[in-house]
């Protein structure tokens, strides 16, 4: 079993305070990097996109992992370098 020495909880387990709503989300990103529009959007195209697997559902409200969104956002980056790189 694979747990995080420090507080023995596994990796990936979700904390509450790590989990954001929307509006808190793009005031937490630095210089203004998300945007509600965008951010409404990917969730929207989520299951296309594998965004789900960072996104919890309240009720009607979704709320984000920030350390998940993080991790799928330059998963993403990565991957349009590499084809775009390997296309130039």
């Amino acid at each position: 079993m694979n747990t995080d020495s420090t507080t023995g909880a596994a990796p990936d387990t979700l904390k509450l305070d790590d989990l954001y709503t929307l509006e808190a989300l793009v005031a937490a990103s630095p210089n203004g990097a998300l945007s509600i529009t965008n951010l409404r959007w990917q969730l929207r195209h989520r299951h296309e996109t594998g965004l789900d697997a960072c996104v919890v559902s309240n009720g009607k409200q979704l709320l984000i992992s920030k350390s998940r969104y993080e991790r799928w956002l330059v998963t993403r980056i990565e991957r349009s370098i590499r084809t775009n790189g390997a296309a130039a």
